[in-house]
């Protein structure tokens, strides 16, 4: 037997933990005997392939009792070979289990099969049971008719009827047979209706249709004419229609007369609608007791109005406006759907239950309908009014014909042709209940009349016309480019627009597409070339995606519109040719970020063909300034960096080289010989170089890199104005260091100095101190192996020292590193201290911090008086201390930011927040305050007696915090007494979850904190 329990989230955290947060340390060998757990991996973690196991692993979680009593077993065991011995038993236990577990479950499986199976033959008996009633009662002809399963099952295969283990009783069909009988009657019809709608179909599609067809093409261009069904719905087709119901030869004469009739009938159609139209015209206040003619309908200032969207419309487009030219999808029952449960019974004998001896009565309309789905302009057949006059557009095109000194009859045509600006001041166009003046409004004129107040008074003020309408044709060149690639920056920068929402801009103008192209493709870094791959023809390419693809916007060219990355694969359908990459090449002007390791290699195969045949050779990507590329793509023919930058390379100032995809099967020599052959001497443009080689190292070791010093310098000797290098995870020698000691010009350097012999600083040169170097990340888990680096770089004056921890890495002689640095010139100018984490069990771009954590304020970190913002590692601070706060005042007397909180840290584990808005006022210098705010943890009324208000604090940033709706207006009146400036309050998501399910939730509760301080 097996029991088994589930547990709560909070729960679950408490019996399970990670191997690195048991209690006590747990021998590694015992790690597959512990009964553990898995989280799932996210979509993005998946598609990290060379980093799923090792993500798999740092979630596993171990029962914690479980863990500890084994343990507890284990240390008690004496001698190697007896704990040997205990532990092959533990595993044959575990396997015995594991067995048993396997066993049960596929014996549980069984049962639930042999269930299944009773039940499936049990529910056949009781179909042939049903049928076998309804064919006694005479539905044996329809339910034959319906073949081998009867659609009257499929609406039962839902009923308690059908679910059901046992027999059909003779109570429970006659509770359920007059039920049925209706149903097959129901049944019985449809089936009817789709035999006779085929025949209609097939009927239509061989007489009529070649025929309608051709009468279509003869007419002239933009022409209105009526869908076929409109025709057919009339008398003269009726009769044909009937006869191919029922599945008769219509005589070829009476189809050639209603033939030789189509074009009497679009004539008839058009002017009844033209009537129609008319009659509108005449019921409004504008033309009430004039004659008029049709010549009405074609005048500029003729609108109507759509009452089901609001629109306005003009004559003729209102023919075939969207919301008034709609298919009329009769459904095949909807009158029975709408008439009494007595009358669907009609024609069935009640007594009987017998099916009509005459067959279902349908409607010859209901069966065309049934048969083409015709649209059809439902104004004139709608009960309801779907049009009407749109008196406030005639007057306010009255007043632009006025002020333009144009006839009242002009026609639509020209007025669409002009289509001028407008500015819209009058009443219709801005409420009345608000203050003062409205602001300006300027639109197209086709626009204004949809801009209307719907109900509003009109008001007899003219429109104004813009200054621009004083051109032929209005135009917006007057805006400078830089001005227009501001406003599309502004667009896109915005937290509520989109990728869309720049497309749509770029759309609106010719003069706005350019700018908004340069913002929108600029950045590939996360697409790669998916946006190149859309450029090219469809017939040339197919593409199958992961998911749905994205939307390609053809109105000007093909557009990409970026959404969700999802891993893809091409294959080409036949040979690109030149001109189908004049897009590619258009769109790829604009790139200026681009990530290459998503290239396919098909693409890459016939760009490289397309370079290399074309004189001169143009760049696919002319202006690219930043580039991602993986290292393997270098080695060999390197066919992919040839491409981006053989001959492109003269904007580009960043690259990044990664290693995370390496194979050591390939020759990593011949990549520094391509990459060296790229760039001339005189191509100095790169600024930043990176390299990231932390996965490799931990897979594969020092091999990965270890031809790299020789041939990196090579390499970046020709790079003479290099301001950035960057080297995650690479050995560091002394031909580095000599090297790098000649870039006078280097702002930023980041390496591993714990692979830095100290012996190799000693024998460097010097007198090279780097004089520009402004910031140093220190890649290393070993604080207390690198005391001694400071020597080296003691008179760089440094504004910002990050120290970049991977994996869960001790941090141990932290601090003791941090004082070594006291002897040089770091303390006067160093602003920023980050220790930067990388957990195993988050990303890394989520537990970043740029602040340094620390769990106690010492005395020798007083020495860093330019220090401007720290975090405090909660869980080093005594609640019983009252002057530690008085210490990060004396030792940081520049300080203006501080961050009480850890990512790491469960909120339920930190001190009281009375204990830290308490001793706030200690520091009453620094102006921004971040913290963790747990509202049962609030002070109490005489805590508060005995606190003091902050005099400069005005943001706080609060994250991980405990708060309910209950709390906002005890928060409110606190932070008003003990923090009376602050103005802004910023919540942040937590890391592992928060206390509320929905963030959207947990922000509007501290919005609402917000205004209430406001």
């Amino acid at each position: 037997m097996q029991a088994r329990t589930q547990l709560c989230d909070r729960c679950s955290c408490i019996e399970f933990k990670r191997w690195n947060e048991l209690p006590e340390k747990v021998d590694d060998a015992l790690a597959e005997l512990i009964p553990a757990t898995t989280e799932k991996l996210t979509t993005k973690e998946r598609r990290q392939h060379t980093r799923s196991t090792e993500k798999i692993a740092e979630r596993t979680r171990f029962h914690v009792k479980s863990a500890l009593a084994l343990n507890g077993e284990y240390k008690n065991i004496r001698g190697g070979k007896h704990k040997a011995a205990w532990l092959e038993r533990q595993k044959a236990l575990s396997q015995e289990n594991d067995i048993h577990e396997d066993n049960y479950i596929v014996y549980l499986d069984h049962l639930s099969d042999i269930q299944d199976d009773r039940a499936q033959k049990v529910n056949g008996r009781r179909r042939e049971q049903i049928k076998q009633k309804l064919i006694d009662l005479g539905w044996g002809d329809e339910l034959e008719a319906q073949g081998h399963a009867p659609a009257i099952f499929n609406e039962l295969r839902w009923s308690h009827h059908m679910d059901a283990c046992d027999e059909l009783t003779p109570e429970e069909w006659d509770s359920i047979k007059a039920d049925l009988a209706t149903l097959m009657h129901r049944s019985q019809r449809n089936r009817i209706i789709r035999q006779k709608a085929a025949y209609i179909r097939q009927s239509l599609d061989a007489n009529l249709l070649p025929a309608y067809s051709a009468w279509v093409v003869s007419q002239l261009p933009n022409s209105i004419i009526p869908s076929l069904g409109e025709l057919v719905m009339t008398e003269d087709f009726l009769p044909i229609i009937e006869m191919a119901s029922l599945n008769e030869d219509v005589p070829n004469g009476m189809i050639q007369r209603a033939i030789a009739q189509i074009p009497e009938l679009a004539v008839a159609w058009r002017n009844t609608i033209d009537d129609f139209l008319l009659d509108l015209v005449r019921q409004s206040s504008v033309y009430a007791g004039t004659e008029i003619s049709k010549e009405v309908l074609s005048y500029a200032s003729t609108l109507f109005v759509c009452l089901c969207c609001g629109d306005p419309v003009t004559y003729p487009s209102v023919i075939v406006h969207r919301c008034l030219r709609k298919t009329r999808r009769t459904m095949l029952y909807s009158r029975e759907e709408k008439v009494s449960k007595k009358k669907k019974t009609a024609g069935i004998d009640l007594v009987t239950l017998s099916p009509p001896q005459h067959g279902p009565d349908i409607s010859i309309v209901d069966l065309a309908h049934g048969s083409f789905y015709p649209r059809v302009w439902q104004p004139l057949s709608s009960e309801e009014s779907m049009l009407q006059f749109h008196t406030s557009g005639y007057y306010h095109t009255v007043s632009i014909l006025n002020m333009r000194g144009m006839e009242l009859t002009t026609s639509m045509e020209r007025m669409v042709d002009l289509n001028p600006y407008v500015e819209c001041l009058c009443k219709c166009y801005h409420s009345t209940l608000k203050k003062g003046r409205p602001g300006r409004k300027v639109m197209r004129w086709m626009r204004a009349p949809g801009e209307l107040i719907w109900g509003g008074p009109h008001s007899s003020e003219p429109l104004q016309m813009d200054r621009i309408t004083s051109l032929p044709k209005p135009s917006i060149e007057v805006l400078p480019n830089e001005i227009l690639f501001d406003l599309s920056e502004t667009i896109f920068d915005n937290a509520g627009s989109s990728y869309r929402d720049l497309l749509a801009f770029a759309l609106t103008c010719k003069d706005f597409f350019e700018p908004a192209m340069s913002v929108m493709w600029r950045d590939l870094d996360q697409f790669g070339f998916r946006p190149i791959v859309s450029c090219l023809p469809r017939d040339a390419v197919e593409t199958r995606r992961e998911a749905k693809p994205d939307p390609l916007i053809h109105v000007i060219g093909s557009l990409y519109v970026p959404g969700r990355r999802p891993d893809y694969s091409l294959r080409l359908l036949r040979q690109i040719r030149a001109e189908d990459f004049k897009r590619a090449y258009f769109y790829g002007s604009f790139v200026r970020k681009l990530h290459g390791n998503s290239a396919p290699p098909a693409l890459v195969e016939e760009l490289c063909r397309h370079v290399k045949g074309s004189r001169p050779q143009k760049p696919l990507f002319p202006k690219l300034k930043a580039l991602t590329i993986d290292a393997g793509d270098f080695a060999g023919e390197a066919k992919l960096p040839r491409l981006l930058m053989g001959s492109g390379a003269h904007c580009l100032e960043t690259v990044s080289i990664d290693y995370s995809g390496y194979n050591p099967a390939q020759d990593y020599r011949s990549m520094w010989t391509n990459l060296s052959t790229f760039f001339q001497p005189s191509q100095t443009s790169i600024k930043s170089f990176e390299i990231e080689a932390w996965d490799s190292l931990k897979e594969h070791g020092q091999l990965a890199i270890k031809p790299f010093t020789i041939h990196y310098c090579k390499f970046v000797e020709k790079l003479k104005n290099l301001t950035s290098l960057e080297l995650d995870g690479i050995t560091i020698d002394r031909q580095f260091f000599r090297h790098v000691a000649t870039l006078m010009q280097l702002e930023s350097l980041g390496f591993w100095p714990s692979r830095v012999d100290m012996s190799v600083l000693e024998e460097s040169n010097k007198d090279k101190y780097f004089p520009s170097l402004r910031t140093l990340a220190l890649y290393t888990n070993d604080y207390a192996s690198i005391v001694g680096l400071q020597n080296y770089f003691k008179d760089v004056p440094l504004k910002t020292l990050k120290h970049v921890q991977h994996g869960s890495g001790s941090s141990a002689g932290f601090t003791d590193y941090i004082n070594s640095f006291q002897v040089g010139r770091w303390c006067e100018t160093v602003t920023a201290i980050g220790l930067i984490v990388f957990p195993t069990i988050y990303d890394a771009e989520l537990a970043t911090q740029d602040l340094l954590m620390v769990n106690s304020i010492s005395e020798g970190l007083g020495g860093f008086k330019e220090l401007q913002r720290i975090r405090i590692n909660p869980a080093g601070v005594d609640p019983a201390d009252p002057q530690f706060f008085a210490r990060a005042a004396k030792a940081f007397p520049r300080l203006n930011k501080l961050d009480i909180g850890n990512d790491l840290i469960d909120p339920l584990e930190l001190p009281p927040f009375s204990y830290f808005i308490s001793h706030l006022s200690d520091i009453p210098h620094i102006d921004q305050f971040a913290v963790v705010v747990d509202a049962t943890k609030l002070p109490s009324e005489q805590e508060q007696g005995h606190l003091k208000p902050h005099p400069n604090l005005g943001v706080i940033r609060v994250s991980d915090s405990i708060i309910s709706r209950r709390d906002v207006k005890t928060i409110i009146s606190l932070f008003r007494r003990f923090l009376p400036n602050v103005k802004r309050i910023v919540a942040s998501q937590r890391v592992q979850g928060m206390a509320f399910s929905d963030f959207d939730e947990y922000s509007t509760l501290w919005e609402e904190v917000e205004r209430g301080l406001q």
